[in-house]
């Protein structure tokens, strides 16, 4: 049965955490595309409980090995910050994002949509993260923790641009380029023109994206939260061979 799971995130929230502001918010970490490999270029505070920076009660507050938390400026670069993601939970069904990107990243994805695209698999890992009102922390409600090489092939191997790929709550999976409307167009678009909701003068761009589950040995592993104690771990793809 399809259950809609989906998430608004406050992208002001995404690209300068405040430890008192118990918002949604999340990032694509990384993307590879094909043999392109979409650099994590936005540096974000890393405010996980397994990072840097603490989750406290109260919200997230210093603690870096480096006493740093606490000014913010402990980072870790990013290839989007989300504005919302959405999928029915459906093994078969595609999950969409919405977020920010940079304008080098808006560049690269504009010069891959011009070109005459076949299937195209890629890599990617993403995590959202809530707020726990009864535990007082931040969890991941939404990410995704373990992928399985398609059938088809592969993308690329990383260059070591990993974002936030060391992180726990984040592993990479892989998918396929999702395809929507009468004209079985891609779904990946990057508006050209410098957003309305860049924050504190940053330049970046709109950004969509669609990725359908690829067929591999074993299904996609995408993790679900309702709490920092609820988790449900769901597969996503087609199992083949």
């Amino acid at each position: 049965m399809a259950i809609e799971f989906a998430k608004e995130c406050d992208k002001d929230q995404g690209f300068d955490f405040k430890q008192d502001e118990h918002k949604t918010f999340g990032y694509i970490n990384t993307l590879v595309i094909g043999d392109v490999e979409i650099a994590p270029d936005i540096k974000v505070v890393e405010a996980t409980a397994s990072s840097g920076i603490k989750i406290k009660a109260g919200g997230a507050g210093g603690g870096s090995g480096d006493d740093k938390g606490s000014t913010g400026v402990f980072t870790k670069p990013v290839v989007a910050v989300l504005k919302s993601a959405a999928w029915n939970t459906l093994p078969t069904d595609t999950i969409k994002f919405e977020g920010l990107m940079s304008t080098s990243n808006m560049q690269v994805i504009s010069m891959l949509t011009m070109q005459s695209l076949a299937k195209i698999v890629i890599r990617f890992s993403f995590v959202i993260y809530e707020y726990d009102p009864v535990k007082q922390v931040y969890f991941p409600s939404f990410c995704s923790r373990e992928g399985s090489v398609p059938t088809n092939a592969p993308p690329a191997d990383s260059k070591g641009l990993d974002g936030f790929g060391t992180d726990p709550n984040a592993k990479n999976i892989y998918g396929i380029l999702g395809k929507d409307g009468p004209d079985g167009a891609f779904q990946i678009k990057v508006d050209p023109k410098i957003s309305g909701d860049a924050p504190l003068g940053l330049k970046v761009h709109d950004f969509t994206l669609h990725v359908a589950p690829p067929t591999a040995k074993n299904t996609q592993q995408i993790k679900i939260q309702t709490s920092e104690g609820n988790k449900i771990v769901k597969g996503w793809g087609l199992p083949q061979g």
